[in-house]
């Protein structure tokens, strides 16, 4: 699984490469977080619609208390 930041799936939506992740990523699913979803929801708001196809083709992630301290152990041991 990959997850990624707003920018990123911002970047593959707007320039309707979604599909092009699938192709050359099959073995991978590609996610987003909630706080992710929330920020790609603002868009929507003016008229945009690009936020709809990370929607349906991303999975959106509820972190758990484990998950986020995992996350955190891992960033302390890439800088270190």
């Amino acid at each position: 699984m990959i997850i990624f930041d707003t920018d990123i799936a911002s970047l593959f939506a707007k320039s309707d490469t979604i599909d092009l992740l699938f192709k050359i990523l099959p073995n991978f699913s590609f996610a987003i977080t909630v706080k992710i979803k929330e920020e790609l929801s603002v868009p929507l708001q003016y008229g945009y619609s690009f936020p709809q196809e990370i929607f349906k083709q991303f999975i959106t992630l509820v972190p758990t208390r484990k998950n986020i301290s995992l996350l955190k152990n891992l960033k302390y041991a890439i800088l270190s």
